[in-house]
C-alpha cells in the first residue's frame, strides 16, 4: 500500500509550475474543477486536500480514477 500525495490547491498548482513554468493550469483551474466535483477531495477543516496522482491523471486522461463517487468529500476530523 503506498501513502497518497495529499496536497493543497497551491501545492497541486505550484507542482505543475515546478514540472512545466508554461503550465497554463493554475490554482483557479484546480479549484473550478473541485467544486464542479470532477475530482475527490478531503477536507482537514478549512483545507481542501487533493491526491495529486488522480489529478495528475485526470489531466492525462480527463477522468479522474477513483473509487467512490464524484460528489462524495470526506472530512477529517
Amino acid at each position: 500500500m503506498t501513502v497518497p500525495r495529499m496536497r493543497t490547491v497551491q501545492q497541486c498548482a505550484a507542482f505543475f509550475k515546478e514540472q512545466d513554468p508554461g503550465c497554463c493550469i493554475g490554482e483557479w483551474c484546480i479549484r473550478q474543477l473541485v467544486n464542479q466535483g470532477k475530482i475527490p477531495v478531503c477536507r482537514s477543516g478549512r483545507r481542501i486536500l487533493i491526491n495529486l496522482d488522480m489529478l495528475i491523471d485526470y489531466f492525462a486522461t480527463g477522468t479522474a480514477d477513483q473509487e467512490t463517487e464524484p460528489d462524495t468529500v470526506t472530512k477529517i476530523h
